[in-house]
């Protein structure tokens, strides 16, 4: 249905330039018209976009309602659906502090999307696991896996996901002390950013993100975007 996809497409739009009210209105929208139509070809998605949309609000339980009612839909789902459950389920666990939880749904979700091909999927498990290994200071693991998504975001020629490459070797860099490849990745994520509209980036841990805010100010680094970036949550 022309007016679901559409939908899926406006949800993705606003997520990543930082509406998550908007986000969560078009995808409840959308899931509202699937099941008046019963058109339910775009439910999981859009139920994605719905939870990751309250994720980026802070509204945790919400988010969780979300992936409940994705988890329900049983055998309708498809391997890409149940990639987007273990990728939320470790999104919930980290901001829980559930580590080792988020660490094993973090690589099932890889698994998935790999075996599936779905690789800008793919990317964004590697950089979820770039997350949980900077906690667990596994430097050379969290290397591995920045790498593998740099070269998929490359292969894909994806702006959005250029910025949260750059990101997370940012933060890798300032977890290694090293300065000047911290404030290199810092700038060319931040000026993906600006250029592009990019206010959110699907970070498992953000207060790391805030930090880089912070290091962005003091370093005269695209001040206007971390500005904007802190406003947008």
């Amino acid at each position: 249905n022309e007016v679901l996809a559409r939908a899926l497409a406006d949800g993705l739009r606003h997520l990543i330039g930082g509406d998550a009210a908007a986000a969560l209105r078009v995808g409840r929208t959308g899931l509202a018209l699937a099941g008046s139509e019963g058109l339910h070809a775009y439910d999981g998605w859009l139920r994605v976009i719905a939870a990751i949309a309250s994720l980026f609000s802070g509204d945790r339980a919400e988010a969780r309602n979300e992936l409940q009612r994705l988890e329900t839909e049983g055998p309708r789902l498809r391997r890409g659906d149940r990639a987007c459950i273990h990728y939320l389920r470790g999104w919930l666990a980290a901001l829980d502090g559930e580590v080792v939880s988020a660490h094993r749904e973090a690589r099932m979700a890889l698994a998935v999307a790999v075996e599936t091909g779905i690789p800008w999927f793919e990317c964004l498990a590697r950089l979820a696991l770039v997350d949980l290994q900077v906690i667990g200071a596994d430097r050379r693991g969290g290397e591995a896996q920045l790498r593998d998504a740099e070269a998929l975001a490359a292969r894909l020629h994806c702006p959005w996901l250029d910025f949260n490459t750059a990101l997370r070797a940012a933060c890798m860099a300032r977890q290694a002390r090293s300065e000047q490849a911290m404030l290199e990745a810092l700038r060319t994520g931040f000026r993906l950013g600006r250029e592009h509209g990019f206010l959110q980036a699907t970070h498992w841990r953000p207060q790391d993100l805030a930090e880089l805010c912070v290091v962005a100010f003091e370093a005269d680094v695209e001040p206007e975007f971390a500005r904007a970036l802190v406003r947008a949550g």
